[in-house]
């Protein structure tokens, strides 16, 4: 069955396969045989639209792919979801983030491409829906699938077991069925197979080249295979049973405008000069646009793109809008582009438009190029102020009532007047010696322009001095109501200067109350305060003071109460309503008048080398809307107040770069602004700025490699493939020195990092562009390495990633070795004092022995001698005369006295008497058998003490010697006739007291009776002995047990 339609531009044929090929094969030869003759005659000639030329808006810029020079060859380029561009080359595969580039080559030991034969190369590169690259190898022999998070070869497709190919182009369906178009080398046939990973392809359709004419390109677009011929369009249904054949009025050349596949399936019918469009849903092609005859390229590539027709090869570009027919010509300034930057590349193949980002770029076989708008020019917003130095520097601004605009700047004034687009030099000061004054301020009251410490009469040009001039000391201005307040930078006085009458006043500023030092010396900016009555001051390094009209001091805020560093001071102050706007070294803040809190806005700058440095705020503009216009030291950016966020110029843009000056920003009454720079003054209507909103979401963070250093075996390896399963990171104890490479991958922004350690610091490096992360000497233990990304070097929006890591420990350091060697120590040690114990145990009680034996023998040997002696020298005193028994009685008192002591000698050696009821025992016979011969009454009380409790013999025997001597004293020398004993323990204090109520009868006698002894014994067992006569004789002793 033939349909043949669409006869203006060529012929479009559908056809269903019959088992008849031969038959096929003649009725389409004849089909195209028809089609060639109607098209000759009834073909008409149409006329294109008309496109007129316009200066190109859009520029073409090279975009570096940090790859060295003999890295060339490329073929193809797709963008994978997570972000990255792969690009396919003869000298492996290339991934880049937008900002560098690896390439996984078959002899790279870090990124390794993996394919079987080390002189193969990437082809034609393809994506699937599911972010799956796919990709030829080297002359087509076979498909490889790459898995695009995890960086590895997941899936090959070979065409070994079904045919030589000489060619193959493929493509691959959004769910991951690969399609693939071969040339046989032994034939002109040509087949579409789909592919299967066992080797078994499937085939989809088959037929001859001589039928379609060479082949040009194929594609899966909408369910169909779509085949670009030389002589046509080959439209096929996906399962190959159907197909439409469109033919052109002439065969094409081979070089031809490739077709491109976007919203719609579009080819060039260079008979016509037509660009067509066709889809699955239209039974044959339309025509799209008809190029131009000024544009003279019939080959090359072609996109379309928001009714914009993108038309490239290596020596031509133009850009083509089909809604407003413009046509830009870049080729010449692309031309150049390349003669500057690739001067070796001018006529290099352009391969393909592909979108990144959202952004248009060229493929070319050696180099990435970007197209992107062209920045505004620079003179666009300079307001030229003529002067004689190159690098002039504004100050204030001013209008009046005529709508004249002045600007001042080192040493002068400029006006602009009205209706006039650019500045001149202003009459009254051409002939004044301006050098003598320094511009700071500058304010308008009329009809009065004060510059400086100078008042100028703006309609006469008369010149009035209004406070002291210091050469090159900056004034400052603040007007309320009729008067102009001044400060004179270094003064200690406000200046009130009435201007009706021209008088002037001195106000002197009181020191802050306990303060040493002045007033500050250094003033960068004076505003009135909500009812007039006060100046909010912005000192250089004293923060901010309101100052009462009177000179008094009401309010102090220090740098250190608003957030801001020293180095620059408060620059610029706005009030709104309870709200004090400041603009410092560190950013933009805002003050609480009422209860002195603040917030300080950030937005930080990364220096030329690339490391975070905070933006520092000079002036402050509000615009009509909800925001402040910020000139800073690097750029002119814009405040949200209502999102409390910044929004910046393209980087581009002429007033994204200038160091803005302080008190150079003003707003006329025509809505036109001016900031004034270090190098020149800047004008702008807010139309005519696009400032671009903070960035709402960024690819994922991901760690792409880690490189990782054996300081034992002195070697890399390397981890860079299935990193997005990687649930921890397991080091070896010699694995010292860690490098981890992380991107985010952007082609519109630059990327900024931070990170940190967690468990070993907590506080965040600053943002830098550098992705790579070194970590040296690890100690064993768990960690957590933290990285976030950022496209404007805040924490506003980032994209973030952790990685646990575990440093394990050499066996020596590990924990259940120190347990074990602890465990064997502690076991060792307990043994030893066992051990010593037991030894000492064995001494104790062969000591205890030793002890008794000789109180045992003393007792009973030496005992029984002196009681022995003592009774027969009384026997034998009886039967003397009176005259000879005095010294035989004096001999048996002795032997009993020494027996007495003998007995206590037992008594202190005696290891049974060990004890404190031993001593308690002995304390009491002692006082109940001494006292009552002397008819003493006595009461004994003990507290506290423990009697089973051994007691070291040492002190035992001190304490009742101690004791003894005591009660001794007592009978011999008091007329007491009560004692009270007290023998107390509290926790590991003791005490003895012994005291009577009586008197002492020989108070002088006292030293000579065993004082000293008593004194002695106390000091023996480190106690303190007191002693005293006052009501009575008092003895008490006092000891700490150890």
């Amino acid at each position: 069955m033939i349909d043949v339609s669409s006869l203006s531009h060529g012929a479009t044929y559908g056809y269903t396969l019959s088992t008849s090929s031969l038959s096929f094969r003649l009725s389409l030869r004849f089909s195209l045989l028809l089609s060639l003759s109607l098209s000759l005659s009834l073909f008409p000639t149409l006329s294109a639209q008309t496109y007129k030329d316009i200066p190109p808006l859009l520029e073409v810029k090279p975009y570096s792919l940090s790859l060295s020079n003999d890295q060339v060859g490329m073929n193809s380029a797709v963008q994978t979801p997570d972000g990255y561009l792969w690009i396919g080359s003869t000298k492996g595969l290339i991934i880049s983030d937008g900002h560098g580039s690896i390439m996984y080559t078959h002899d790279h030991p870090m990124y390794p491409l993996g394919l079987k034969d080390p002189n193969a190369f990437v082809g034609d590169l393809q994506l699937d829906s599911m972010g799956n690259v796919y990709a030829t190898i080297s002359s087509g022999a076979y498909v490889i699938r790459f898995d695009a998070a995890n960086r590895r070869i997941r899936q090959e497709w070979s065409f070994e077991e079904t045919s030589q190919p000489s060619f193959i182009s493929f493509d691959v369906t959004p769910h991951g069925d690969v399609f693939a178009l071969s040339m046989d080398k032994t034939s002109d046939r040509f087949s579409i197979w789909k592919m299967n990973s066992s080797g078994q392809n499937q085939l989809i359709f088959q037929d001859s080249r001589m039928t379609y004419g060479a082949i040009l390109n194929y594609q899966w677009f909408q369910s169909m295979h779509w085949i670009q011929t030389t002589s046509g369009i080959l439209r096929i249904t996906g399962d190959g049973k159907h197909f439409n054949w469109h033919t052109y009025s002439q065969v094409l050349p081979t070089n031809t405008y490739v077709a491109y596949a976007g919203d719609h399936y579009y080819f060039y019918d260079q008979s016509s000069r037509a660009v067509m469009y066709w889809d699955s849903k239209m039974d044959s092609p339309k025509r799209y646009t008809t190029i131009p005859a000024k544009v003279q390229v019939n080959s090359g590539q072609f996109m379309v793109r928001d009714e914009m027709l993108y038309l490239a090869n290596g020596y031509y570009f133009f850009i083509l809008d089909t809604l407003h027919h413009t046509i830009q010509d870049l080729s010449k300034e692309t031309y150049d582009m390349k003669k500057e930057f690739y001067p070796g590349a001018i006529s290099e193949d352009i391969l393909g438009f592909h979108i990144i980002d959202q952004q248009v770029f060229l493929l070319g076989s050696k180099f990435l190029y970007q197209v992107k708008s062209k920045p505004p020019r620079k003179e666009e917003f300079q307001a030229l102020v003529p002067y004689i130095r190159p690098d002039i520097s504004m100050r204030g601004l001013a209008e009046d009532e005529r709508q004249n605009v002045y600007a001042s700047f080192y040493n002068g004034v400029a006006i602009k007047p009205k209706g006039v687009e650019q500045f001149e030099i202003w009459s009254p000061l051409k002939d004044f010696n301006s050098d003598l004054y320094s511009a700071y301020s500058l304010t308008y009251s009329t009809p009065y322009l004060f510059w400086h410490s100078l008042k100028i009469n703006a309609q006469s040009g008369e010149i009035t001095q209004t406070v002291p001039n210091f050469i090159n000391g900056h004034i400052v201005h603040v007007l309320s109501g009729d008067t102009l307040w001044l400060y004179t930078w270094y003064g200690k006085s406000l200046y009130a200067y009435d201007i009706p009458g021209g008088k002037l006043d001195s106000v002197f500023i009181e020191p802050t109350s306990g303060s040493e030092s002045d007033f500050p010396s250094i003033i960068n900016k004076m505003i009135n305060n909500r009812d007039q009555t006060a100046f909010w001051i912005a000192t250089g390094s004293e923060g901010i003071r309101l100052v009462s009209k009177q000179g008094r001091i009401l309010q102090s805020y220090t740098l250190a109460d608003l957030g801001i560093s020293p180095q620059e001071g408060i620059n610029d102050l706005l009030l709104d309503g309870d709200y004090l706007w400041y603009g410092g070294y560190e950013g933009l803040g805002r003050l609480n008048t009422q209860n002195r809190e603040y917030t300080l806005y950030k937005d930080p700058v990364i220096s030329p080398a690339m490391q975070q440095r905070p933006r520092t705020i000079f002036t402050i503009l509000p615009d009509e809307r909800n925001g402040f216009y910020i000139g800073s030291h690097q750029g002119l950016v814009y405040f949200d107040t209502t999102t409390m966020l910044f929004t910046h110029l393209h980087p581009q843009h002429p007033l994204s770069q200038p160091e803005f000056n302080r008190t150079s920003a003003f707003r006329d009454s025509q809505g036109r602004y001016y900031f004034g720079s270090t190098n020149g003054l800047y004008s702008f209507l807010p139309e005519e700025l696009e400032f671009q909103s903070a960035v709402e979401a960024l690819y994922p963070l991901k760690l792409y490699s880690i490189s990782i250093f054996n300081g034992e075996e002195k070697q890399n390896r390397y981890v860079t493939s299935d990193l997005n399963e990687l649930s921890e990171l397991v080091l070896q104890p010699s694995e010292t020195n860690i490098e981890f490479h992380l991107s985010v991958p952007s082609f519109k922004h630059e990327i900024y990092y931070s990170y940190r350690i967690r468990g070993i610091h907590d506080q965040w490096s600053e943002y830098a562009a550098d992705p790579k992360i070194l970590v040296y000497a690890l100690p064993p233990g768990n960690y957590v390495l933290e990285v976030k990304a950022s496209a404007n070097a805040s924490d506003t929006v980032t994209s973030t990633f952790e990685l646990p890591i575990l440093m394990t420990a050499y066996w020596y350091q590990k924990t259940w070795v120190w347990v074990l060697l602890t465990l064997c120590l502690s076991a060792v040690v307990a043994f030893w004092i066992r051990y010593w114990y037991q030894q000492k145990w064995k001494r104790q009680k062969a000591l205890e022995a030793l002890r008794i034996k000789i109180s045992s023998d003393l007792h009973d040997d030496v005992g029984s001698i002196l009681s022995g002696l003592a009774m027969q020298s009384q026997v034998m005193s009886y039967e003397m005369e009176e005259a000879k028994r005095k010294p035989m009685l004096e001999l048996s008192e002795m032997s009993r006295e020494a027996m007495e002591r003998m007995r206590d000698t037992v008594w202190a050696i005696d290891a049974r008497k060990d004890k404190y009821e031993n001593l308690i025992d002995r304390m009491r016979d002692f006082a109940e058998k001494n006292l009552e011969r002397k008819n003493i009454s006595h009461t004994f009380s003990f507290n506290g003490l423990d009697g089973k409790k051994f007691i070291s013999p040492e002190i035992r025997q001190n304490i009742y010697l101690i004791f003894k001597e005591a009660i001794t004293n007592i009978i011999r020398h008091s007329d007491a006739r009560h004692v009270d004993i007290s023998f107390v323990q509290e926790g590991d204090k003791m005490s003895l007291t012994i005291h009577d109520n009586g008197t002492v009868t020989e108070p002088g006698s006292l030293a000579g009776q065993g004082i000293g002894n008593m004194k002695m014994r106390a000091v023996k067992i480190n106690g303190k002995l007191s002693i005293g006569t006052d009501h009575g004789y008092n003895v008490v002793l006092e000891l700490v047990l150890r």
